[in-house]
């Protein structure tokens, strides 16, 4: 079953590398986890389980697995969505969006700007968030509530990412994620 890929910026998908269930995640959303060669540049470095060292991100194995795919910017019309966002955008969310944009893929941004960017140029795009990603994820048949709780405080530590406090999640996920390990 082929199923519709799910476009991660950088935030995102650091945030989901941080729970080590990156597949598992995107999978019970009915969605494959993709990304740009700009987010793949821009994901180096996770904190430690301890909060105070750092872990480089070798991206190579998931994407060799199938568990991410990447993609590159193809053809005119991406190059000048490109440049078009990247005036107001980093490279790895200009690039998300111009690809999104052009191919119509759903979208995982958690920076308010490059939302509300993408979402005036592209009403019809749908746009994911770490927590409404993980929300899902806790909503499957596939989710175990001890698991995702366990995620979200991964995510807290190791990316260190709260939702921002206009997030429709937040207190979903403040109240899951609230007992430390």
């Amino acid at each position: 079953m082929v199923r519709p890929l799910l476009l991660h910026d950088t935030s995102v998908l650091l945030n989901l590398l941080a729970t080590d269930r990156l597949g598992e995640i995107v999978h019970a959303i009915g969605r494959q986890a993709a990304v740009c060669t700009e987010v793949r540049e821009e994901t180096l470095f996770l904190r430690d389980d301890s909060g105070s060292g750092r872990v480089v991100i070798d991206l190579a194995p998931i994407v060799h697995s199938g568990e991410l795919i990447e993609t590159t910017l193809k053809g005119s019309e991406e190059e000048a969505l490109f440049v078009a966002y990247a005036t107001e955008l980093d490279e790895g969310e200009a690039a998300t969006a111009a690809i999104a944009e052009r191919r119509k893929l759903d979208v995982a941004f958690d920076d308010r700007k490059a939302i509300r960017i993408v979402t005036h140029r592209c009403a019809n795009l749908k746009i994911w968030t770490t927590s409404s990603i993980v929300r899902a994820w806790a909503q499957s048949e596939s989710a175990i509530q001890e698991e995702v709780a366990t995620a979200i405080r991964r995510i807290r530590s190791r990316a260190r990412f709260r939702p921002a406090k206009d997030d429709p999640n937040l207190t979903w996920w403040t109240r899951l994620g609230a007992v430390d390990d």
